[in-house]
């Protein structure tokens, strides 16, 4: 390798001409790049719950339905709000990417006139336009609950259903459809003053986009603006915060020409990589950086300086690149397809932002000027460099009072650990305050819940679906709605309820009196036209499959598993080989996907640690060495978890890629102390050879890390402002983590390795093996970093 880097110094020029001629490529190959407006990439097609999605999509068509709220001071006392609602659904109906548009206008039952069953109306056309039958609503009300999701009980507030495409087939962006909405309805009931508010899974998943692009944005500029500052701070000038600027937006630029290329989208997670990468950018400049111009204080010629500082700084930033890239390689075991992106751009992205490093930098180092004799005497005396050599003394000092203090706050971490909750709750990933759960709380309150859950109930078709097994399946839907945390359901045999009623009206005795009655009431909506209209939704009646939707007090809460549970126990207790039953809708898909991708980033977090554990033992050429790296990074990981226990913070799809995001960053704390360790120890006296090696270790590189680990913590705590939960937590925590490594390597290690004479026996030996193996590759023309 130190041919290579010679070769990459003597031959600059041409390495930066031809770095900003790739540039150039990558430039054409960004212009590629197309948004995800479909969350296509978010979904886990290989889930067994998405095919049983798709099989419900099949039988009954889409559930992603937005609820609509038409809030108005007359409400539909007043023709006119009656009519403008019939044009507002009218215009929605011709929008490709609806399917269906429900009002109260389009509710109708059953009755017998003129010597047949004819159908009734809920609106019926009077002289100033459409007049509800208030008689047969609040027959509605008590035999069809989803009556109350298209008219609240004071009759000011007026429901709209607007059922769009599966997500797969959706056409246009579904931001882009909402602005159509809201214009429909104002231009429809104009010049009346209509409040209008829209909830459902699309609208969530809506603002999960928006959010999340704002904070990626937000994010990568605010990232910017603090390395600026920082940058600005330690090495008091303007140039040099402006290369790691240049070069950072230089190798985002790469990263985006490489999405384009391999026809990765931008969305909700991908888009977090810009950010990322202009801090693994500027970590790698900084370090490179600090130690040119601290080897100009030994000589005045700039080459012989870069030389130096190359040769110091390559090796053990390579090891850090490949370790990161290893942890965020880990995350594409996720089988959801964004985040296996996710981790393939930033593990491709840590490598090539190595890479233009060390193609950039040396040819723009030695055109900077050199620090003026006041610039050095500032950077030497400010704040950064008196905390740099304080802290040195005290560790050296006074080592015992370090572990201890490291070990306490291990032991509260781990504590808190034991606290951390599960939540794949939909709603939990928004602010109480963010105006899409306003939104959702009013109409809950004015309306009903727009989201349910499906009990999908596939009857074996070798059996007949005679009046037993109906029964049996009425019976089910009847135990559900006891569930606790049930509030109201919704199956084929409410709406049946009401064609019974409008026959034989409310003294016609009970549906389920008889059997043969039962039975005869399913025929007759089997056979009837008008009637299969209105059961779309809950019966697909060529497949014989029924669809109960349930609605909970909390959509797909925390105890979610334990309500599938119970579904299960019922449907064997109830029906008795009469079908199979598999809970399913977008809820329940956004739940099971949760879990999914849970538990595979805790694989994820396994597999990082092994590889990065096997990475450092071969790049220290001592498995000792490699163990001993890991200690200090179990303080990120305590703090992460015991973080999350503590402060409430759940467990879940965001939160638990922080893990895997901060092991793989703080890991490159812990390589270039270490490195400067062992070649502490090849110059230590034979007196105290820890003591000077830790010394050195700590003058030579902790000053970087701590600019460094600056730029990481205040970065990510920008993420704070986010409204979007997930985004904030993973912030906070990254944060915490980042802290939390570099306390850990400049702190409790050298501490620790002070207070054991064992750790010292260890290294040691680790330090010896590590010289004879690098004896060895060198005198056999062999390197490994």
């Amino acid at each position: 390798m130190t041919r290579l880097l010679n070769a990459l110094i003597d031959h600059r020029k041409i390495c930066f001409w031809c770095a900003l001629g790739a540039t150039v490529v990558w430039v054409f190959l960004a212009l590629r790049l197309e948004m995800d407006r479909r969350f296509d990439a978010l979904i886990d097609l290989e889930a067994p719950q998405y095919r049983r999605y798709a099989t419900y999509l099949e039988r009954f068509g889409s559930d992603r339905v937005i609820i609509a709220a038409l809030t108005s001071d007359n409400g539909a006392d007043h023709p006119p709000v009656l009519a403008g609602l019939a044009r507002t659904a009218e215009r929605l109906a011709q929008i490709p990417d609806v399917v269906a548009v429900t009002t109260l206008l389009d509710m109708a039952t059953v009755q017998n006139a003129g010597g047949g069953i004819t159908p009734r109306p809920l609106a019926a056309e009077g002289p100033t336009g459409p007049v509800l039958d208030y008689e047969l609503l609040q027959r509605m009300r008590s035999t069809w609950p989803a009556i109350h999701q298209l008219i609240s009980l004071d009759g000011r507030t007026l429901g709209v259903l607007i059922r769009l495409q599966p997500i797969d087939r959706q056409q246009v962006a579904t931001t882009v459809l909402l602005e159509q909405f809201r214009t429909i309805v104002g231009e429809a009931f104009a010049p009346l003053a209509v409040e209008l508010h829209m909830s459902g899974v699309p609208v969530f998943l809506e603002a999960v986009s928006r959010y999340n692009a704002a904070h990626a944005w937000r994010f990568m500029l605010l990232s910017m603006v603090v390395g600026l500052l920082v940058q600005l701070y330690i090495f008091k000038g303007v140039l040099v915060p402006l290369v790691i600027l240049t070069i950072s937006g230089t190798a985002v630029l790469w990263v985006v020409g490489l999405m384009g290329l391999l026809g990765i989208t931008l969305n909700p997670v991908s888009s977090m990589a810009f950010g990322m990468l202009l801090i693994l950018t500027a970590m790698a400049v900084i370090h490179l950086v600090t130690h040119y111009y601290d080897r100009l204080r030994d000589t005045a010629d700039g080459e012989t300086a870069l030389r130096a500082a190359v040769h110091t700084v390559a090796r053990p930033s390579l090891m850090c690149a490949v370790t990161t890239a290893a942890g965020f390689a880990a995350i594409t075991l996720c089988t959801i397809s964004a985040v296996r992106q996710f981790g393939l751009i930033m593990a491709l992205g840590a490598i090539l932002a190595f890479v233009l490093v060390y193609l950039l930098l040396p040819f723009l180092l030695l055109r900077l000027p050199a620090l003026t004799p006041r610039a050095i005497a500032r950077r030497e005396s400010d704040l950064l460099a008196r905390i740099h050599e304080g802290l040195g003394r005290l560790v050296l000092a006074r080592p015992g009072l370090f572990v201890a203090g490291g070990l306490l706050l291990l032991v509260l971490l781990f504590m808190g650990m034991p606290r951390i909750t599960v939540d794949t709750r939909f709603l939990s990933l928004f602010h109480d305050e963010a105006p899409e759960m306003v939104s959702h709380r009013l109409i809950k309150e004015r309306l009903a819940d727009p989201d349910a859950i499906h009990v999908m109930v596939e009857t074996d078709p070798d059996r007949p679906l005679n009046a037993q097994a109906l029964l049996a399946i009425q019976g089910l839907e009847q135990a559900l709605l006891q569930l606790p945390g049930v509030t109201a359901g919704h199956s084929f045999f409410r709406v049946l309820e009401t064609f019974h009623q409008g026959l034989f009206g409310i003294d016609g005795g009970s549906l389920y009196d008889s059997p043969y009655l039962f039975q005869e009431m399913y025929r007759r909506a089997l056979s009837h036209p008008d009637s299969r209209r209105l059961f779309e939704g809950s019966v697909d009646f060529d497949s014989r499959c029924f669809c109960i939707s349930l609605w909970t007090e909390e959509e797909n809460g925390t105890d979610f598993d334990q309500l599938l549970q119970r579904i299960d126990a019922l449907a064997d207790q109830q029906l008795q080989g009469v079908g199979q039953v598999w809970v399913t809708g977008s809820l329940a898909l956004a739940h099971a996907q949760s879990q999914r991708l849970i538990a595979a980033q805790s694989r994820s977090l396994a597999l990082a640690l092994v590889l990065i554990a096997l990475l450092l033992i071969v790049q220290f050429r001592s498995w000792r060495l490699g163990l001993l790296s890991l200690i200090p990074n179990l303080f990120p990981l305590a703090a992460l978890f015991g973080a999350m226990g503590w402060l409430s913070i759940p467990l879940d799809n965001m939160t638990i890629m922080v893990a895997v995001v901060s092991f793989g960053l703080s890991v490159d704390d812990t390589v270039h102390y270490l490195t400067h360790l062992k070649t502490g120890l090849g110059q230590g006296t034979q007196a105290a050879p820890i003591r000077a090696a830790l010394a050195h270790a700590y003058r030579v590189s902790a000053k970087a890390l701590i600019a460094t680990s600056a730029i990481i913590v205040l970065s990510l705590l920008t993420l704070g402002l986010s409204p979007f939960k997930p985004a904030a937590a993973f912030g906070l925590l990254a944060a915490l983590a980042a802290a939390a490594a570099l306390a850990s390597d400049i702190l409790f290690m050298p501490a620790l390795i002070l207070w054991s004479r064992r750790l010292q026996n260890t290294l040691l030996a680790g330090f010896r093996t590590s010289s004879v193996l690098k004896r060895n590759e060198s005198g056999s023309g062999r390197s490994l970093f």
